[in-house]
């Protein structure tokens, strides 16, 4: 007992001593450790100092963001020809000559027997197309849309053949090529080429505008939403001419008052004054969002500064992408109210669309308008083409039909709507796009 009595008594100390030997043997063991991982690392980082003047040190990253740069732009492609072949079903030639076009790629020559074929065939496709919208018949009083030209516009005016021939059509609405020149001049292979593409388009429009009145309901041009169709025009342009072309619109104002169009006729926005609402025209100039359908063209054989202006069928149309677009500019007659699933339908179209310019204005105006009793009311512009010639019970019955016309279009829903946008019309891979996706697939495009 006596020697652990000392123990005893100086515990704290032993204790002391034990717990500063374990302290310290912890921390050197910890220490120790820690110490090694951070040469470790300090050896790693200085590995990665650039010598001054021994160059870049990430050659290989470069080279392979290269390779994944390249990877996406075939991506691109190939995602345009996967565009283009859902496209391509759309791009149906006439069945009396779809045999004889088996193969033959867009632009490529037509074969000559089709050459001499297209013109009656087209004149089937025109009244093929017509019908998609089920035109109302004044003579039958059937159907839901009114064609019928507005006069004026900035769409580029009436009679302008899709396929450079001029205009003829139901009610000179459509922008049809006119298929009797060709019965006088057999017509080119790019003649065709403009005039069945721009069918396809024209197809693609209807095909919309008929679908949002069947997704809307009605049955007849008295309750379907949209009523009438007074323009339709497709166009190319010259974005880089944007900026020349507002330069010369003289006394433009920020309401569009007092614009002259490269097309003519009509006043960019629309006129009219406020106390007159229903009188503002709602008609633009298309060439104000994507330029002037014309180019100048520097010719080497013509004298120092001398040019000819080339006709711009495209807007976009640069060769190393795989789209190309058509502008289009429709005027239309429709309850205001389902404007924007009007667009939303536009934008489903095949070929697929971006709106660019929405213009709206009320049609019918309303009992406040100018002091009057019923308001500033339109007709729905006048007789149709098809009623020329015809006479006695036949004219009284179109008469009535022209009146079930107007009597639609009182409707107080109803506005003048103009819009504006842009086509795409996507490209087929061509064998070296092919073989250029193929190789770049090949060398990887991962970092």
């Amino acid at each position: 007992m006596e020697k652990l009595q000392v123990v005893i008594t100086y515990r704290f100390w032993f204790l002391f001593g034990l717990a500063l030997l374990l302290g310290t043997a912890g921390w050197w063991l910890g220490t120790g450790s820690l110490a090694a991982e951070i040469e470790r690392r300090r050896a790693t980082l200085d590995g990665l100092r650039v010598t001054p003047g021994a160059g870049a040190p990430n050659d290989k990253w470069v080279a392979d963001l290269q390779k994944v740069g390249d990877g996406k732009e075939d991506e691109l492609i190939e995602t345009g020809n996967f565009l283009w072949e859902q496209q391509a079903k759309v791009m149906v030639w006439p069945s009396g000559i779809a045999s004889l076009l088996v193969g033959v790629e867009p632009g490529q020559e037509i074969p000559q027997a089709a050459l001499f074929e297209y013109p009656e065939e087209y004149e089937k496709l025109i009244e093929e197309t017509e019908q998609i919208i089920e035109p109302f018949d004044e003579l039958t009083d059937e159907g839901k849309v009114h064609l019928s030209s507005s006069g004026g516009g900035g769409g580029g005016g009436r009679g302008r053949g899709v396929g450079g021939t001029g205009g003829a059509t139901m009610a000179g609405v459509l922008p049809f090529a006119d298929p009797e020149v060709w019965k006088t001049f057999t017509p080119s292979s790019e003649e065709i080429w403009r005039a069945q593409e721009d069918l396809w388009l024209i197809r693609s429009l209807l095909t919309s505008m008929r679908d949002f009145n069947n997704k809307n309901g009605g049955d007849s041009i008295r309750n379907v939403k949209l009523r009438a169709i007074e323009e339709l025009v497709l166009v190319g342009g010259n974005p880089d001419a944007l900026t020349a072309a507002e330069a010369d619109f003289a006394g433009y104002d920020e309401f569009g008052e007092g614009a002259e169009g490269f097309f003519g006729g009509g006043a960019a926005g629309g006129g009219g004054s406020e106390s007159d609402l229903s009188a503002r025209d709602v008609s633009f100039d298309i060439a104000e969002e994507v330029g002037p359908p014309t180019s100048e063209t520097s010719l080497d054989s013509f004298e120092e500064g001398a040019a000819v202006e080339t006709e711009r069928r495209y807007v976009d149309d640069n060769e190393s992408e795989p789209f190309k677009t058509r502008a289009f500019y429709i005027k239309v007659v429709m309850d205001h109210r389902y404007l924007p699933d009007f667009i939303v339908e536009l934008s489903r179209s095949s070929f697929p669309i971006r709106i660019i310019r929405v213009h709206q204005a009320e049609r019918n105006g309303t009992i406040y308008d100018s002091g009057t009793t019923g308001g500033s009311r339109r007709s729905s512009g006048g007789r149709s083409a098809r009623e020329s010639g015809r006479g006695g019970r036949t004219g009284s019955r179109i008469e009535v039909g022209m009146e079930n016309v107007d009597s639609a279009l009182l409707d107080p829903h109803m506005a003048d709507i103009t819009i504006a946008g842009l086509m795409t019309i996507y490209r087929p891979l061509t064998d070296d796009m092919r073989m250029d996706a193929t190789a770049s697939a090949d060398d990887g495009g991962e970092i």
